[in-house]
């Protein structure tokens, strides 16, 4: 029950900044990019209803969240170190640039990586969901 109601929280709030990022002037990879993290947090959210209605796919959902979740913070690192270095030239930056995205790194893995070991991968949890 918590989860889920940390994945509608986190969900909505994501569904919410992606909004505003998918309006955003980022050129084409920037809004491609938003829009991959728009379905990551809609994802985010049908598990967590998933979880609070106590449906036997609920795991599954969570599992793809976190799936997606990793595949979004690569691109996401991948397009932030490309734009900085080659749109703008910021190389002598990098040292900056790097310990910046390792922070991103972290934080955006945390709670897939809580969403894993505490729900997907959780014995008890895959009972009561069976």
């Amino acid at each position: 029950t918590v989860f889920g109601v940390l994945n509608i929280v986190f969900g909505g709030i994501g569904l919410l900044t992606g909004l505003k990022a998918l309006f955003g002037f980022m050129g084409v990879f920037g809004f491609i990019v938003s829009l991959i993290g728009f379905g990551v947090s809609g994802l985010l959210l049908y598990a967590g209803i998933l979880l609070l209605t106590n449906k036997k796919n609920a795991l599954t959902f969570n599992m793809y969240y976190v799936l997606a979740s990793v595949v979004y913070t690569v691109i996401y690192i991948t397009f932030t170190m490309y734009t900085t270095i080659v749109v703008l030239h910021l190389g002598f930056a990098l040292g900056y640039i790097i310990s910046g995205l390792v922070v991103i790194l972290l934080l955006n893995l945390v709670y897939p990586a809580l969403v894993y070991f505490l729900i997907v991968r959780n014995e008890e949890v895959k009972k009561f969901y069976a």
